[in-house]
């Protein structure tokens, strides 16, 4: 036999034994249901009370936030659920609505035993951030109560006491930062300006140490250093100048010859000679017409090229006469050589003072490092309470605008979006919920009748089984035998009495879920019902009676 054979006998058989034990199916089944229905309407009620505020940051303080806003007046986020919902605002809370829960309807255990509903309070009450952005804050609040009304007065409550005592102490860290940045701000104006006049007087002072000054006088010595080494230099100079004047002096004679010259007689002898000569020539070759080999025109040129070699050689003047007289070079030089030396000795002197000058300035520049350090001490004590004064003077300019702000309600907006209503549907027991459980269990409970009945049950279904059970051989069976009125019994039963049975089931548990959903979903109707049923289903009625009418 096959496996899906087996699973599809087995299925069968519980199958027939469900249809052979259904009535033990029903009835618990029914009475389940229906006692879990019944159980679900006498449950106490939840009601959940719920109410959104938001927080919004505008354009001032988000100005101030991107600046590096001050934490003194900034209330960080995670705090929002403290302040809201912690054990001082539970206290203020309770506090504060003593007399409406004294006065109210919220039943005489609530209004005298405080401690058990602040601990109801510190467990159920449950803060939600729908939005949570730099910008946007929009939060939640819901508490859940057997009392509607309470729930409704716990959660306004507590958001008009978060708003109303943010607002305070808000403008009142703004308040005490804006005084305190006040006092730091004149504090640091007063201390900058006893050190600017510190500074002043150490100015006039030491004016030639300052680094800053330009007569100081670490630039006094290098420009008296540097005075001293040109002077030096026209001093070495002025010295070559003198020794070279003084040399050419003693090489200068005191007088000097004069020579007067005229023409040589020799040389215009010799230039008469050559220009006879270069007239032969002409002659010879012109009107002779002597060729260049004739002997008499090689001659002649031998004696022309002669006479020129002998032309070049005597001078075209000679010395007529010699005189000596005074040298006025040398009455040059030593004029020249007196302005020399008034020139060395000038600078000499001139150097000497310098020199002296170097030396007493070399001589002041031993304390120019300590005055140097105390001037730096001052300068660096006045830029570092220039830097906290503007510190503070930033403080106080963000903390002014965010009381203007908040004075305003533009810097940090708390606005109470969704105030709690009255609420009528309660949170607790769940329709659905309710339902599935009677399904459940319902199910359970009938499953569990028709595994006992079919457990206890001794009875042979068909003769195969009593053979098998008494072991002896099976020869043949014979049917039930029904007579007529017992056929007539069994239609009856099942044409008639059973539907009416499951009509009635379904009716009860339709009524049921009705009241159920009516209970949970409709309150109002469900309240009205049980204080006047009659007039309520009556008016039901007509009001039906009507909407099928009026179409027609």
């Amino acid at each position: 036999m096959s496996r899906h054979h087996r699973q599809s006998q087995a299925l069968g058989e519980v199958w027939e034994i469900l249809l052979r034990h259904r009535l033990r199916f029903i009835l618990p089944a029914f009475v389940v249901m229906s006692g879990v229905l019944v159980v679900g309407m006498l449950l106490p009620r939840k009601y959940q009370g719920e109410a959104i505020f938001e927080r919004r940051n505008d354009m001032v303080l988000a100005e101030i936030a991107t600046r590096g806003a001050s934490q003194t007046f900034q209330s960080p986020r995670g705090s929002i659920s403290e302040e809201l919902v912690g054990a001082p605002a539970i206290d203020e809370l309770l506090a504060k609505v003593k007399t409406e829960l004294a006065s109210g309807d919220y039943g005489r255990r609530v209004a005298a035993d405080t401690s058990n509903l602040r601990a109801d309070l510190q467990r159920l009450l449950l803060v939600r951030f729908d939005i949570s952005s730099a910008e946007l804050d929009r939060v939640r609040l819901s508490y859940t109560s057997t009392h509607p009304g309470l729930a409704r007065l716990v959660v306004n409550t507590l958001v008009e006491n978060y708003i109303e005592r943010t607002r305070a102490v808000m403008d009142d860290r703004l308040r005490k930062s804006a005084a305190f940045f006040e006092g730091e701000v004149e504090n640091e104006r007063k201390t900058i300006e006893g050190i600017e006049n510190q500074m002043l007087t150490f100015e006039i002072s030491h004016a030639e140490m300052l680094p800053e000054s330009p007569n100081n006088i670490q630039a006094s010595v290098n420009l008296v250093q540097t005075g001293v080494d040109d002077i030096l230099q026209k001093v070495n100079a002025a010295k070559l100048r003198e020794k070279a004047l003084a040399e050419s002096l003693a090489t200068t004679s005191q007088t000097s010859p004069t020579i007067v010259t005229g023409a040589n007689p020799d040389y215009k002898r010799m230039e008469d000679k050559l220009r006879d000569l270069e007239s032969q020539q002409a002659n010879c070759l012109g009107v002779l017409k002597m060729t260049e080999r004739h002997p008499d025109l090689i001659a002649l040129r031998a004696q022309i090229d002669r006479l020129k070699h002998d032309l070049e050689a005597t001078p075209a003047e000679t010395v007529t006469q010699t005189q000596s007289t005074q040298n006025p070079k040398r009455a040059e030089i030593e004029l020249l050589l007196s302005t020399a030396r008034a020139e060395r000795e000038a600078l000499e002197t001139q150097l000497k003072t310098v020199q002296d000058r170097l030396t007493r300035l070399s001589s002041q520049s031993t304390a120019l490092f300590a005055v140097r350090s105390d001037y730096r001490k001052l300068s660096r004590d006045a830029d570092q309470h220039r830097r906290q004064l503007t510190f503070w003077e930033d403080n106080l300019r963000r903390v002014r605008m965010a009381l203007a702000a908040e004075s305003g309600n533009r810097g940090v907006q708390l606005n109470f979006l969704k105030r709690c209503d009255v609420v009528t549907r309660p949170v607790s027991p769940n329709l659905m919920q309710i339902i599935m459980a009677a399904v459940g269990l319902s199910m359970l409970a009938g499953a569990a009748g028709v595994f006992v009945a079919h457990r206890c049950n001794d009875s042979y279904t068909d003769a195969d089984e009593l053979a098998q059970a008494t072991r002896l051989p099976l020869l043949g069976s014979v049917s039930e035998i029904v007579s007529d009125q017992q056929r007539r019994l069994r239609r009856l039963r099942t044409a008639v009495l059973y539907p009416i049975n499951a009509v009635a089931l379904v009716a009860v548990i339709a009524a049921l879920v009705t009241l159920l959903y009516m209970s949970l979903e409709r309150p109002e109707t469900f309240e009205r019902l049980k204080q006047q049923p009659a007039h309520f289903l009556l008016g039901r009625t007509v009001a039906d009676a009507g909407a099928k009418t009026a179409p027609e």
